[in-house]
């Protein structure tokens, strides 16, 4: 999991064989590894136990890619590289790995490769609207990276249990509820990879590692940081079952947008792209005395806009969005997304016309719900929205 900063400059370090290699001509496959030369990638980020390297489109016909620090060497498989050339960057998550010169986290990535680094800028294309991935990246998320050997990102248990250092606490989520792993599976693309699971459902709280229990009926996860306001979120997932008991009218799988706090009880909206019986919701939670007799120390929900007609597919990948946007008058737009479309749409104005309700929420932390889904999820990209 990575936390995003400014990228500094990437350092790429050419080591060529010592004889002189004719790069003019392509050379036949069997002659490939007699041309193939050694690239180093330094990282271009880090963020305390996480790396992140620059990967340019010219290295997608690299092979053997390798993280390797000191002694310990790493293979990267390339379905994962590829994916990652086509993202524009690698993340690495080593734990416990220190530079036996320097005595702190030294990663590189090692990789043979025939293809040389461009040198020459292509001409210039025609001017096009910038893509939604060109947005600033602001956070993201492959789950590829436990804490614990029982394949453990974090859990309710590390959250409740702040005392305990065994604990598997996360450095970027907060666990209210439920369990939530890193395990391999077939991910989007078809390749194998790391990627987020609720694991098997109960409604039991979680033990220390939910190796027998895991709570994942009612999960709810959030970033500890926040300052999260103009952004969009984009996700994969991967439905696969529901629970005993599932409740038809709010089980189902939420973002959590410009969430108040860090804590049990926050101010938040929910944009909600599954639900099991087919509706899709945006709703905004408000805490204490919200007008009209609606005063609870849990907070009261209040429908902004919701569909219906819309299927929970289980057993496909599919691809999940929401975004917030303050506008001009202070108003926040809430938009939810599914494959890439626009499904639903609303502004929050404040307290309503008959003094119900709260004023639109500023900045905060963002993250997800579910209730009564067992599920995969991968991917998850938080960009600035303009």
């Amino acid at each position: 999991m990575q936390l995003l900063r400014p990228s500094a400059a990437l350092v790429v370090l050419l080591l060529m064989a010592a004889s002189a290699l004719d790069f003019g001509t392509s050379p036949a496959p069997a002659e490939a590894a007699r041309h193939a030369h050694r690239l180093v990638l330094h990282r271009s980020e880090q963020r305390k136990a996480t790396f992140r390297f620059a990967v340019a489109p010219w290295l997608r016909g690299a092979r053997r890619v390798t993280a390797v620090c000191g002694s310990v060497r790493r293979p990267i498989d390339r379905a994962r590289f590829l994916r990652a050339v086509g993202r524009g960057h690698l993340t690495l998550y080593p734990r416990r790995c220190l530079h036996p010169a320097r005595q702190r986290h030294h990663w590189v990535v090692s990789m043979r490769t025939t293809a040389r680094k461009p040198t020459k800028r292509p001409p210039r294309a025609p001017a096009l609207p910038a893509p939604e991935t060109q947005r600033p990246l602001l956070m993201a998320e492959d789950f590829e990276g436990a804490n614990h050997p029982n394949n453990l990102i974090t859990n309710e248990y590390a959250a409740w249990h702040g005392s305990d250092a065994t604990a598997a606490q996360s450095t970027v989520w907060h666990a209210d509820g439920g369990s939530l792993f890193s395990v391999p599976a077939s991910d989007a693309t078809g390749a194998t990879s790391r990627v987020g699971y609720t694991g098997e459902l109960d409604s039991n709280f979680a033990d220390r590692y939910s190796l027998t229990n895991t709570h994942s009926n009612k999960m709810r996860f959030w970033t500890k940081r926040g300052g999260f306001g103009d952004i969009r979120i984009d996700a994969d997932i991967k439905p696969t079952a529901w629970g005993a008991g599932a409740p038809s009218s709010w089980g189902g799988f939420k973002f959590y947008l410009r969430r108040q706090r860090d804590a049990t009880e926050s101010s938040f909206y929910t944009a909600e792209p599954f639900i099991l019986d087919g509706h899709i919701y945006i709703q905004k939670k408000c805490l204490g005395d919200t007008g009209g007799g609606n005063y609870s120390t849990g907070g009261t929900y209040y429908l902004l806009a919701g569909k219906s007609g819309y299927t929970v597919p289980l057993g496909s990948w599919q691809k999940i969005g929401a975004s917030a946007t303050t506008n001009s008058d202070g108003s926040v737009t809430i938009s939810l997304y599914r494959n890439g479309t626009l499904a639903l749409q609303a502004t929050d104005r404040g307290t309503r016309a008959d003094g119900t309700g709260c004023a639109p929420l500023g900045a905060g932390h963002l993250g997800f719900r579910s209730d009564y889904l067992q599920y995969y999820l991968d991917n998850w990209n938080v960009t600035a929205n303009p």
